[in-house]
């Protein structure tokens, strides 16, 4: 089982809110549809299972093993930009961290840590989420629609019918 023991968001959504806001038909200077955009990120992130805030996760699982890559733990919520640090559990409540020759960072359309071996509970910390440069404009498309939908009518619209869902066979088997 995979936890998520905390998630702190470390800056706004990294869309562009000039443009953001244009195609929702207010002036730029027009903050007040600011908050619909986090609101509509947010929601966009719930539904997809892709980090659209850049945020620090802190996650804690068993590892899972699997013929080709042995003991790992799969990291949820891409795109991941670095993993910070891995840390096993030593005893009650005391955590240790591990160095970087016994574990391996490997990307499977998502981050998976690679443990030399099996380890009762793993802590991970992690950064994870879009950039500037890197924010598909799907992605940017359906946040203005939900946002859009949001300032008009006061209420979650439905899911979007072609709004990606982040899915990996070696998360799904932490799940």
């Amino acid at each position: 089982m995979l936890y998520v023991l905390q998630r702190d968001k470390l800056e706004n959504a990294p869309i562009n809110t000039y443009q953001a806001r244009l195609a929702l038909g207010v002036a730029n200077t027009e903050t007040g549809a600011d908050f619909f955009i986090e609101a509509a990120c947010d929601f966009i992130e719930s539904l997809s299972g892709y980090t659209i805030i850049p945020s620090r996760y802190v996650i804690q699982g068993n590892t899972v093993f699997d013929q080709e890559l042995g003991y790992y733990i799969a990291l949820p919520f891409p795109p991941i930009r670095e993993v910070e640090k891995v840390e096993v559990l030593e005893s009650t409540n005391t955590y240790r961290e591990l160095s970087q020759d016994e574990y391996k960072v490997f990307d499977s359309g998502t981050k998976l840590i690679l443990l030399n071996r099996n380890l009762a509970l793993v802590r991970v910390t992690y950064t994870a989420g879009y950039t500037n440069t890197t924010f598909p404009n799907d992605l940017f498309s359906h946040i203005v629609n939900v946002a859009y939908h949001f300032l008009m009518n006061r209420e979650f619209p439905p899911p979007p019918a072609t709004l990606k869902r982040f899915t990996n066979q070696y998360l799904e088997k932490m799940l």
